[in-house]
């Protein structure tokens, strides 16, 4: 069971995320193997989406070769488009920081977010993996 992360940004504490990481995870039933988030800069993002989608721009992407019960994944994250997204939005860099970990770990559970009703199940589980870290950095 081994989470990995690359140039995490200094907003995110690696222990903590490890641990809630897998507390989530183990609440859906899920199993890791292992799970490297990997956040990138804005030129590496966009050429390994150009390869294996398309042109336009995204905050993350997900490798997933895998199941929930062997998760065995590779999240891509780039944090220029997720502050370039709270600005957007209006919502601090590192809640966002952290709804597109948890988008990127739901995808490597298995989640999809083709459908709107997909993308609305992803939008509460994300929420809920924001709370669970949120409450345990104010129990600590």
């Amino acid at each position: 069971m081994a989470i990995e992360f690359h140039d995490l940004p200094k907003e995110l504490n690696s222990n903590e995320l490890i641990k809630q990481i897998n507390t989530f995870i183990k609440q859906k039933g899920g199993v890791i193997d292992k799970l490297s988030i990997s956040f990138v800069k804005r030129e590496i993002m966009a050429a390994v989406h150009q390869q294996f989608l398309d042109n336009y721009e995204t905050d993350t992407m997900t490798f997933n070769y895998g199941t929930i019960d062997n998760i065995i994944s590779e999240v891509f994250i780039s944090p220029w488009f997720v502050k370039r997204s709270a600005e957007a939005l209006g919502v601090p860099y590192r809640d966002e920081l952290l709804r597109v970990v948890g988008h990127g770990v739901l995808h490597s559970m298995g989640y999809k977010d083709y459908s709107e009703k997909e993308k609305e199940r992803m939008r509460i589980l994300e929420d809920e993996f924001i709370n669970l870290i949120q409450s345990s950095e104010n129990n600590s």
